[in-house]
C-alpha cells in the first residue's frame, strides 16, 4: 500500500504540486487490522509512503492524523473521518484491489 501525505494549499483534497500543494516529510501512517495497529512508517522528503508484506484479499485500515499546525483536508473517494481510532483520517482497503491506487492524504495548513 501506498500514497502521499501533502500540505493542500487550496483545500481540493487533490495532490496538484502545480497548484503550490507540497509533500510533508516525517508524518506517520498507520496499518490497521482488527481495530489494532499492525504496522507503522513515516513518510520520507517526498512525502510518500510504502507498507509493503501485506496478506492477500485481507482488508486494513490505512491511517494518517494532522499535526500540529495542520487540519484534515478533504478526502478522497473511500477515506473516512472517523478511521484511526478516531484520531485520524482513513481508507479501508481489501489487498485484492491496491496494486494501482494511491492512498492521499490531505492536509490544510492553518
Amino acid at each position: 500500500m501506498q500514497g502521499v501525505v501533502f500540505a493542500d494549499l487550496d483545500g481540493d483534497g487533490s495532490f496538484s504540486p502545480f497548484t503550490g500543494d507540497t509533500a510533508l516529510a516525517g508524518w506517520t501512517v498507520q496499518l490497521m487490522w482488527n481495530g489494532q495497529v499492525i504496522a507503522t512508517t513515516l513518510t520520507g522528503t517526498n512525502g510518500q509512503y510504502l507498507i509493503d508484506g501485506l496478506a492477500s484479499f485481507t482488508t486494513y485500515e490505512v491511517c494518517a492524523s494532522a499535526q500540529a499546525g495542520f487540519v484534515q483536508g478533504p478526502p478522497m473517494a473511500g477515506t473516512t473521518y472517523d478511521g484511526c481510532g478516531g484520531s485520524g483520517y482513513s481508507f479501508s482497503a481489501n489487498t485484492s484491489f491496491q496494486t494501482v491506487t494511491p492512498r492521499n492524504f490531505s492536509m490544510i495548513p492553518q
